[in-house]
């Protein structure tokens, strides 16, 4: 079947329509985002195109409201399609734009963002979005790959569980039970992969290398091989989280065991960040984790005796305004070139009395505020960021561990700040948050967004409230792939 792909929509894919009827003509569509004929039928959300592009599809998948479907072959391309450079690209589910431009996809990531707010929020964004690129490869300094490693016959590497079950408890999917991928993962060969999800599916596609990803992470990715090769990662093994510093030199490693708890449960383990510490000298810890039976995952306590084999459990995270402890499992953001002018758009230029950072982090926004406010409020409630918040405070930040909007509700109505700052997750605020963070009547507001959908909505309670859009940023924090990052700044 051929379409014509009328634009690219967020999470990667292009939109085209089934024709009213399979004799309808076809018209070549050009420019960034082509026009809808009337008479079109169904929606087709189709990968790896771009806009005016005349694709071969075959259809996957079809649902009464749309369908989707496969590119078969592009016959008749766009203007600013390239070769992808990652020899996964396609397969992996990683990266969804590296057939484009680097130019074009920024100006993608834009529109999406101006179109997101026009359809969710109503709201007509006529001014400029500063658009503020990265350095399109090697800008990951956080890679969260799957493992597999043939258990061994004997010892805590026969315990390990089923990976499917696993990742259930982690993401909160369902477990993954067609017979393709359990084949998929059973056939990857005779001992050892490391790699990310196929493209669609749950299925482990093996890589070698990852150019999105720093190089220190790639050399860890090659030691990674040569020890799975020679049979020296265990089988309890099934992910691992590398982590560098600003500068990649420093690596730390968090890894997910998924054994029974044991008293010998991380023997095996030991030995092999002994190892791995040996092979590359610039990885300083190795943490282990285990599925808590929830969508997170506990930490493992290290006995004494093993402790020198596991290393250290935090870097040091260099900035321009400051240095930051970061743990395992703690958050912070994945792009190695834009921490300082992600800072800077939050935080510069701003002073004043009482400042609030709601979902705080290790303080990524509350140290260089302490800098220009009398007193910073910081709140964060996961417990290995909030521990590094408080080792990473000033005297003048006082962080609460506590839910944010159990933080609002408990805020005394006589408190005024001058300025607050929101980074919540890619679930965004909600109206309840929104309405009570929008009730502090502060002056000056910024909001930190990840998913221009809760974006737009919570803009929109926001401005009922009384804020209005002073500036819009789009920050290109995951270059190759369809994700946007927000820096809103607003004023009542």
């Amino acid at each position: 079947m051929e379409l014509i792909i009328e634009k690219l929509i967020y999470g990667g894919d292009g939109l085209a329509h089934l024709p009213a009827n399979e004799g309808a003509p076809r018209e070549r569509r050009s420019g960034l985002h082509g026009e809808r004929e009337r008479g079109q039928g169904k929606a087709v959300f189709v990968p790896f195109v771009l806009p005016g592009e005349r694709v071969d599809v075959t259809l996957a998948e079809n649902k009464p409201g749309f369908a989707r479907a496969r590119l078969n072959r592009v016959l008749e391309p766009a203007t600013g399609r390239v070769e992808p450079r990652c020899p996964y690209f396609g397969q992996c589910g990683g990266c969804h734009y590296q057939h484009a431009e680097y130019a074009q996809q920024l100006q993608f990531k834009s529109e999406i963002l101006r179109e997101t707010l026009r359809r969710i929020a109503k709201l007509e964004f006529e001014d400029e979005i500063h658009v503020h690129p990265s350095q399109p490869w090697n800008y990951r300094n956080r890679t969260r790959m799957r493992v597999w490693a043939k258990p061994s016959t004997s010892g805590a590497n026969s315990m390990s569980l089923p990976f499917d079950s696993l990742r259930s408890l982690r993401v909160g999917m369902t477990p993954a039970k067609s017979t393709a991928e359990r084949d998929d993962r059973s056939s990857l060969g005779t001992n050892f992969a490391i790699g990310y999800n196929r493209f669609g599916s749950h299925a482990l596609l093996p890589v070698k290398e990852c150019p999105i990803s720093s190089p220190l992470i790639q050399r860890a990715l090659d030691v990674m091989w040569k020890l799975g090769e020679a049979g020296r990662v265990p089988g309890s093994v099934v992910e691992v989280e590398f982590f560098v510093n600003a500068e990649d030199t420093e690596l730390l490693l968090e890894i997910t065991v998924d054994a029974p708890k044991n008293p010998h449960i991380l023997e095996p383990v030991a030995e092999f960040a002994r190892e791995l510490r040996k092979e590359l000298l610039a990885v300083v810890g190795v943490v282990p984790f285990q599925p808590s039976g929830s969508t997170s995952e506990v930490r493992l306590d290290v006995p004494e005796e093993l402790a020198p084999d596991f290393g250290s459990d935090l870097l040091i995270y260099r900035t321009a305004n400051a240095n930051y402890r970061v743990s395992a499992g703690s958050f912070f953001q994945a792009n190695r070139f834009l921490v300082d002018e992600t800072v800077g758009l939050v935080t510069e230029g701003r002073s004043g009395g009482f400042a609030l950072d709601l979902y705080a982090g290790v303080g990524l926004f509350s140290l260089p505020l302490s800098q220009s406010f009398r007193q910073v409020a910081a709140v964060e409630s996961a417990p290995f960021s909030f521990r590094d918040l408080q080792a990473n405070e000033p005297s003048n930040v006082t962080g609460y561990r506590v839910s944010v909007r159990d933080f609002l509700v408990q805020v005394p109505p006589e408190t005024r700040f001058d300025y607050v700052v929101v980074d919540p997750p890619r679930g965004g605020l909600g109206e309840k948050v929104a309405l009570l963070a929008a009730g502090l009547k502060a002056p000056h507001f910024t909001y930190v967004s990840c998913d221009p959908a809760t974006l737009a909505r919570d803009l929109r309670v926001l401005m009922q409230a009384g804020y209005r859009i002073r500036e819009m940023h789009m920050l290109d924090l995951f270059p190759q792939t369809f994700h946007i990052e927000s820096v809103v700044v607003l004023a009542l």
